[in-house]
Order: C-alpha cells, then sequence, then structure tokens
C-alpha cells in the first residue's frame, strides 16, 4: 500500500485543497451576492430620485395650469362683467338721448370708466401671464 492512500483513508492534503476551494468559491459566491444586492439597491435609489423628480415636474406644471385657469376664470369676470355694464349703459343712453342730455352724458361717462378699468385690468393679467412666462422660461433654461 502507498503511503497515505488506502482504503477508507483520504489523503489530509486532497481534504485540505478541497475545503480551501470551497471556501473560496463560497467567499466568491458570497462577495457576487453582496455587490449585486449593493448594485440593485443603488439602481433602485437612483429610480426613486428620478420618480421624486418627475412628480416634482408634474406638480409644477400642474400649479402652473391650476394658476391660469383662475386667472382666465378672473379675466372672464373683468370682461364679461364690464360688457355687461357697457351693453346696458349704451341702452339707457339709447333711451333717452333725446329725452335727458344730462343722463347721456352720465351714462357715457359710466360707459368710458368702465371700458378704462376693464383694458386696465385685462393689462395687468396680461402682464401677470408675461412675467410668469418669463420666469418659467428662465426656469427651464436654467433647469
Amino acid at each position: 500500500m502507498t503511503a497515505g492512500v488506502g482504503i477508507g483513508r483520504v489523503n489530509s492534503s486532497w481534504l485540505a485543497v478541497l475545503v480551501a476551494n470551497v471556501a473560496i468559491i463560497c467567499v466568491g459566491w458570497f462577495a457576487g451576492l453582496v455587490a449585486r444586492e449593493r448594485r440593485d439597491r443603488i439602481i433602485a435609489a437612483a429610480e426613486q430620485g428620478a420618480e421624486r423628480e418627475r412628480q416634482h415636474a408634474a406638480q409644477i406644471r400642474q400649479a402652473a395650469i391650476d394658476e391660469r385657469l383662475v386667472i382666465a376664470r378672473e379675466l372672464h369676470d373683468i370682461v364679461a362683467h364690464s360688457i355687461s355694464l357697457i351693453a346696458v349703459r349704451a341702452g339707457v343712453a339709447r333711451m333717452v338721448m333725446t329725452s335727458d342730455p344730462a343722463q347721456v352724458m352720465e351714462t357715457l361717462r359710466i360707459v368710458e370708466t368702465t371700458t378704462r378699468q376693464a383694458l386696465h385690468e385685462m393689462r395687468l393679467l396680461v402682464e401677470v401671464l408675461r412675467l410668469d412666462h418669463r420666469t418659467s422660461s428662465t426656469h427651464c433654461a436654467t433647469a
């Protein structure tokens, strides 16, 4: 019989090499698991960050849309109220044109004042829209 090898006996150096190889494989496998887990966490964090940015951008867009709707309603209210008042006053002026010239003068003064006020308020709202547009354009350019 040769030394160290026999039936029912294993050479201890061969067993040590086997254990070392298994240990190296296990360490490599474990390191791979840890690296994959870390990579998955980094990818998930990046995806969450991108999703938060998309949601934030959507909220900003929705806020701008909501603000424009409010301004559009205000502009509609200004125009509708002013035009209604002008139409009523013009009708009054037409009806009393020959019988009460003083009333016609007062009615025309009210029409003129109402028209000027409505134009002024519309200009203010349009300027707000222009400033908002410039601000959002500048913000988009710097983002």
